[in-house]
C-alpha cells in the first residue's frame, strides 16, 4: 500500500477520533459554539496558529519567496505584524463581551438587524473564500500525492452540480470539514486545528533542517548562494526588493507606484487579519481576557517561527 495513503488515513483517523470525543462532550449551546469557554491560552494559541498556518501559508508563502525573493517574504512580515493589532485592540474586548459570534459583538452596541445582516454576509464571503482555497489546495495535493485515492473516490463522488462535475478529492476534503464542524462543534474544531499546527510546525522544522543540512548549517553560504541567483525578468538577485514590485519605474500622483502597492498590501494584511471571522471567534473559547491575550502571544510566537522557516523553504526551493 502507498505510504502516503497510509499516513493520510492515519491523520484522518486521528481527527475523526477527536471529533467523536468532542461530540460526546458537546451538550449545550456554549459548548458547541465556544467550547464551553474552557480552552486554555496556549491551546487556543496553537489552534489560532493552525487556523493561520494553512496550506496557503505553507505552500503559498514559500512559493512567493521562491519566485519573488525579498518581495515575497514581505507578505509573511505583514501577516505576523497584524497580530499586534489583534493583541492590543481586539482580543480582550472580544472576550469580555461574553458572546458567541462576531455579529453578537457588533450588534451589542448597534442596531441589531442591519448589523447582523452585514456581519453574516461578510462572514460567509470571507469564510467561503478561505474555505475554497483550502479545499482546492488540499484536494490538489491528494491528486498529486495519492492518485490512487482520487481514482478510488470517483465512483463515490461522480456528481454534477449546476452543470459542473465535482472533483472527488476536493469533495472529500469538504465532507471531512463538515463532519468536524457539525459533529464536534468548537471543541473538535479547536483540537483538529491544534493537531494541524503541530503537523505543520513539524513539517516546516524538518524541511528547514534538510535545507540547511545541504549548506552545512552555514547561513552565510546559504544567503550567498541566493544572492548569486538572478531573476530572469528584472535581473535582480533574490535578496533584493523589486522583483515583484518594480521600484522607480512608474509614478502615480507623483508617488512611486511600487511604494503605494506596498503600503496598500501592508494595510490589507494588518487590518484584514483583525477582521477574519475564523480568527476572531477563537477568542470566545477562552475563560477570560488574560487567556485571550495569552492566546495571541502564543500564536505570534508560533506563526513568527513558522514564517521564518518559510524563508528557508522558499529560498531553498
Amino acid at each position: 500500500m502507498n505510504v502516503t495513503l497510509v499516513l493520510f488515513l492515519i491523520v484522518v483517523g486521528i481527527t475523526l477520533v477527536i471529533t467523536g470525543w468532542a461530540a460526546r462532550r458537546t451538550r449545550t449551546t456554549v459548548q458547541f459554539w465556544a467550547a464551553g469557554r474552557s480552552i486554555k491560552g496556549w491551546q487556543n494559541g496553537l489552534a489560532i496558529s493552525g487556523d493561520y498556518m494553512s496550506a496557503a501559508s505553507f505552500l503559498g508563502i514559500a512559493g512567493l519567496i521562491a519566485f519573488n525573493g525579498y518581495d515575497g517574504f514581505m507578505y509573511s512580515v505583514g501577516w505576523l505584524v497584524a497580530y499586534l493589532t489583534v493583541l492590543f485592540l481586539i482580543a480582550e474586548p472580544m472576550r469580555n463581551t461574553g458572546k458567541y459570534t462576531l455579529a453578537d459583538v457588533i450588534s451589542y452596541r448597534m442596531s441589531p438587524i442591519p448589523v447582523r445582516s452585514a456581519a453574516a454576509f461578510s462572514t460567509v464571503a470571507v469564510s467561503a473564500s478561505y474555505m475554497m482555497a483550502q479545499m482546492i489546495g488540499a484536494g490538489s495535493l491528494i491528486k498529486i500525492l495519492i492518485p490512487s485515492l482520487d481514482t478510488a473516490l470517483k465512483p463515490w463522488f461522480n456528481w454534477t452540480v449546476l452543470g459542473t462535475k465535482l472533483d472527488p478529492s476536493i469533495t472529500l476534503v469538504g465532507v471531512l470539514m463538515m463532519i468536524y464542524v457539525i459533529a464536534g462543534g468548537m471543541v473538535a474544531t479547536t483540537w483538529v486545528q491544534i493537531v494541524k499546527a503541530i503537523f505543520l510546525m513539524g513539517g516546516a522544522v524538518l524541511l528547514s533542517f534538510l535545507v540547511m543540512l545541504h549548506f552545512g548549517f552555514n547561513f552565510g553560504s546559504f544567503f550567498d548562494s541566493i544572492a548569486g541567483v538572478k531573476d530572469s525578468k528584472s535581473g535582480l538577485n533574490f535578496t533584493q526588493p523589486g522583483i515583484l514590485y518594480a521600484y522607480g519605474k512608474t509614478q502615480v500622483w507623483g508617488v512611486d507606484k511600487a511604494l503605494l502597492e506596498n503600503v496598500s498590501l501592508g494595510m490589507a494584511l494588518i487590518l484584514g487579519t483583525a477582521g477574519l471571522p475564523h480568527i476572531l471567534m477563537r477568542f470566545f473559547t477562552v475563560p477570560n481576557a488574560k487567556a485571550a491575550r495569552q492566546s495571541v502571544a502564543w500564536a505570534m510566537g508560533l506563526i513568527g517561527s513558522f514564517y521564518i522557516m518559510t524563508t528557508f523553504l522558499g529560498f531553498g526551493a
